[in-house]
């Protein structure tokens, strides 16, 4: 990592779930806690992983309609609130980074580069989540789903994220997983890198991405191309 190649970039803004790190585990021991309180049944991690990157209410809307429909509107919010209470509470039980996140951050902090993570998860469990990981002395900023006046793919996020590290979109990178990101980044007119072992629905070779990576330790040299 000590001898990545310089890329062009002063800020770089990173998906938290599935990007930068595996949440997957934490998501989805959560969900199947709420579903079989309703005598739902638990879902596996790969389905769990494609219903992610959309923010966690989307995230048990989903699965709901998967075991057997979305409760009627009171019911859902009593049981969406009972996820949100058990998932900030067991967010970090099995979630960890992603191999060699941490030393790329490390490293581009180092070369003075700024970085933020943009996701749509709420800032209050993205924040646990960071701060548990060690990645929070890593962030000038950190925005969530509940940061900005819209979630990805909306360009709001990356906007506000840009606003808060004082950086014009031409000399930032967004790095994700997902159609959300993708879609976020074009809209904003920053390219797009996208981890090929993330969070998707769609294949990440269709997403439209600048570029596609499989390896953070390779990313910086990577960003060169960009």
């Amino acid at each position: 990592m000590s001898d990545m190649q310089p890329h062009r970039f002063r800020a770089i803004l990173i998906d938290l779930d599935g990007t930068l790190l595996e949440t997957a585990p934490d998501l989805g021991d959560s969900l199947n806690r709420i579903l079989r309180s309703v005598d739902r049944r638990a879902l596996t991690e790969a389905e769990v992983r494609s219903m992610i990157g959309d923010g966690l209410a989307k995230l048990i809307e989903r699965g709901f309609a998967a075991t057997g429909g979305i409760p009627e509107q009171a019911r859902y919010d009593e049981l969406l609130a009972a996820f949100m209470s058990d998932y900030t509470a067991n967010s970090t039980v099995r979630t960890h980074p992603n191999p060699n996140t941490i030393a790329f951050c490390t490293a581009e902090q180092a070369r003075g580069v700024k970085l933020a993570v943009v996701t749509n998860k709420p800032v209050i469990p993205s924040k646990v989540i960071l701060d548990a990981n060690g990645f929070t002395p890593l962030l000038t900023a950190l925005v969530g789903g509940d940061s900005a006046s819209a979630k990805k793919p909306d360009p709001a996020p990356v906007r506000l994220a840009l606003r808060q590290m004082d950086i014009p979109a031409e000399d930032a990178v967004m790095i994700g997983d997902s159609p959300a990101d993708v879609g976020a980044a074009r809209a904003a007119g920053i390219p797009v890198a996208t981890y090929r072992h993330g969070y998707t629905s769609v294949p990440v070779d269709d997403l439209g991405a600048d570029l596609v990576f499989d390896d953070f330790a390779d990313l910086g040299a990577a960003l060169t191309k960009l």
